[in-house]
């Protein structure tokens, strides 16, 4: 039937689509079209990109730690070198919400113990490494880092929420959007830990239902007949 060998074609058409393009995996639905793999595959690596910029950042602070923990005595010395610095700037040209803030965070890290860094420097270490396993296994679109970085910005959730009942700021309220938002697209859109079993798969028409509905030996409908069936 010229009906049935157009949809043949057409869905071996679509196939070899799926082979040549990205390759089916545990993570990658294999009967979604080009278009959807194509923008899920832009969504990992922008959620990649994120947690490799998170992996630069804690990597910075575990080395700066680190090296404020070997050499504590000159780091407090240069704590307060910057201290006399802004309080001599403060009487030169009045106190303004900058050198408040500056002044503040220096005096609270001149009580910061060398032990107290030592603890920092591990933790951001440890956060460096995760983050960064999961920027890899994401820009390589593993199912395993989905599942990771799901369960690690859920762990994350609870304290940012308690920053911000402590003090709203944009920069805290823009991290929780962003890592909220990252959380449900990844357990809705890439169906983890079995909440895609809730959404019923859009079934598209193809020989067999033709067959099915129309009979082996029918032409089907004029619909079908021109080979609009899918379109």
């Amino acid at each position: 039937m010229p009906a049935l060998r157009r949809l043949d074609r057409g869905a071996g058409r679509h196939r070899g689509r799926s082979r040549a393009g990205v390759a089916p995996g545990p993570g990658i639905d294999g009967d979604a079209p080009p278009r959807k793999r194509l923008r899920e595959a832009i969504i990992l690596r922008l959620i990649a990109i994120d947690r490799a910029f998170h992996a630069v950042l804690f990597g910075a602070i575990a080395v700066g730690s680190f090296l404020a923990e070997r050499r504590f005595p000159l780091f407090q010395a240069t704590l307060q070198r910057w201290l006399v610095f802004i309080d001599q700037a403060a009487g030169q040209t009045g106190p303004t919400p900058t050198k408040s803030f500056a002044d503040r965070e220096l005096r609270h890290l001149l009580t910061v113990r060398s032990s107290s860094l030592r603890l920092v420097a591990f933790t951001a270490a440890v956060y460096c490494v995760l983050e960064a396993t999961e920027a890899v296994g994401l820009w390589r679109e593993r199912r395993w880092a989905e599942y990771l970085t799901a369960v690690a910005t859920a762990g994350f959730l609870p304290f940012e929420i308690i920053e911000l009942t402590k003090r709203v700021s944009p920069l805290r309220l823009g991290t929780f959007v962003i890592n909220l938002a990252i959380l449900v697209y990844l357990i809705w859109a890439k169906r983890l830990f079995g909440v895609g079993r809730l959404r019923k798969p859009k079934k598209e028409l193809d020989v067999e239902d033709v067959k099915r509905l129309f009979g082996p030996g029918s032409g089907g409908t004029p619909f079908v007949r021109q080979g609009r069936l899918g379109a």
